[in-house]
């Protein structure tokens, strides 16, 4: 079935008022479209690994269209179309099941991965950062952050400091950590620090191999954030480039999810923006921006301190860029 045809299906379904007459065109959209994609892509993910993988196949395709149907069941009550892509809407509904199963069948692996993100967050001698042209997480010495001062290390590379596995034995983790970077001299992806680190830690999964460490790894973006979140994203900063220069930075500056938590880094890590556009849009100098990204959201009197405003004049853009975005993103 075409990508076309399966759209045109699923209009259908979302305004057939008919419950039974909707169900039938959901039927056939998921039989004919929706189960042959998420099984091709579950099996392309899976079979990639060792065989042990390959009896889960059925069981995780089954996961990622009983989330599509979940999901459709609620948009047919809202009348709300998930997004103007079905076939990248399927596509991660499948990656989103894959990723949940990989961190089920190696709980070991992410255990090792939240470690490694609390010291690299919490020894001021190391960091963990995003490049600012791919939004690729990064990690080395807090030195290494200054913009264009070292190239990234790569893992071939990384793996050449295996044989210092037990001359690190008593040494504090962080320190081990320290130790690693000062003889790479580089920084490096964080995903292959972790596959690195576990093969140094002998942390053991079953018998988890090199490529599915990877693939393990990179999953971990937000996949809790939506396609149709993902698309709202999209034409909000579509809107915000619309903006003049400072209305862009008090709002940027200032941008927090509804956790509080800040807004700006849910443009990054959904794909949205890169670090350097968003410092583009502030008119922040990269180097400037390294900084002021570490400390986001800002208050509204640092940035006025950044635009050489009072705050009252950052408060009034913002709220002038609210006002308008939220009428655009209406429309």
């Amino acid at each position: 079935m075409t990508a076309e045809r399966a759209t045109g299906l699923l209009d259908a379904y979302l305004a057939e008022r008919n419950r039974e007459k909707a169900e039938l065109l959901l039927g056939e959209l998921v039989v004919s479209h929706v189960e042959p994609m998420v099984s091709q892509i579950v099996s392309y993910r899976l079979r990639r690994h060792n065989s042990q993988h390959h009896n889960h196949i059925e069981d995780v395709a089954s996961e990622a269209v009983v989330a599509f149907l979940l999901h459709t069941a609620e948009l047919y009550d809202e009348r709300v179309r998930p997004v103007g892509d079905l076939d990248a809407f399927v596509a991660t509904l499948a990656a989103r099941a894959c990723n949940d199963y990989f961190r089920r069948a190696h709980p070991a692996f992410h255990s090792l991965r939240n470690k490694l993100r609390y010291l690299f967050e919490h020894y001021p001698d190391l960091a963990r950062w995003r490049d600012l042209d791919s939004g690729m997480w990064l990690c080395g010495l807090a030195v290494w952050q200054i913009p264009g001062k070292r190239g990234r290390t790569a893992v071939a590379d990384a793996d050449r400091v295996a044989e210092i596995n037990t001359t690190m034995l008593n040494l504090h983790p962080a320190d081990q950590i320290a130790d690693i970077f000062s003889r790479l001299k580089a920084p490096v992806a964080f995903n292959d620090f972790a596959v690195l680190m576990a093969r140094l830690w002998n942390v053991k999964d079953g018998t988890l191999d090199a490529m599915e460490e990877r693939d393990i790894a990179d999953s971990n973006c937000p996949v809790d954030v939506s396609l149709a979140q993902k698309q709202w994203l999209a034409a909000l900063w579509k809107y915000i480039g619309e903006l003049t220069r400072n209305q862009r930075a008090a709002l940027l500056l200032n941008l927090r999810c509804p956790d509080g938590s800040c807004g700006a880094s849910l443009l990054v890590s959904t794909g949205i923006a890169t670090i350097r556009q968003i410092a583009q849009a502030t008119g922040i100098a990269d180097v400037e921006f390294r900084d002021v990204w570490q400390k986001l959201p800002l208050s509204d009197l640092e940035i006025a301190d950044l635009l050489s405003l009072t705050r009252q004049q950052v408060i009034n853009l913002r709220k002038y860029s609210r006002t308008k975005l939220s009428r655009q993103l209406q429309q």
